[in-house]
């Protein structure tokens, strides 16, 4: 690191070697749970009730029900998703990335985790 930077905090973050580690450690915790989602899976049992709380939640939401009773968890694995019955299906929504670099990507999620450490960054004009 250059010495003349040393004393501002966010290039010590943007360089340190022990949140590097935590990051990738972050990471990799994350795509541990989500190797399991490595196929197709029909609702799971002790999920059903929550997925229909969680349809009919976001369907109040919308201002309509939902048209494909479709909310994911947040999990993913390559070109599957978990959705909040338990089911696991292929993402084949066009358009937003899944097909190109998948769910669980490990660059692009340590470049988001270090993209919210960083969120003051600004270009100068508000």
């Amino acid at each position: 690191m250059d010495n003349s930077v040393k004393s501002l905090a966010g290039h010590r973050i943007l360089n340190s070697t022990k949140i590097t580690k935590m990051i990738s450690d972050l990471v990799a915790a994350v795509q541990e749970e989500e190797k399991a989602l490595s196929a197709i899976r029909e609702p799971l049992a002790d999920a059903l009730d929550n997925g229909k709380r969680v349809f009919d939640e976001t369907g109040k939401f919308r201002g309509r029900a939902l048209n494909y009773q479709f909310v994911g968890t947040g999990a993913g694995h390559g070109p599957y998703v978990e959705v909040e019955d338990g089911s696991v299906k292929m993402d084949l929504i066009n358009g937003i990335g899944v097909h190109i670099f998948g769910h669980g990507n490990t660059r692009i999620r340590e470049a988001a985790v270090r993209g919210a450490l960083s969120g003051c960054r600004d270009a100068g004009e508000s």
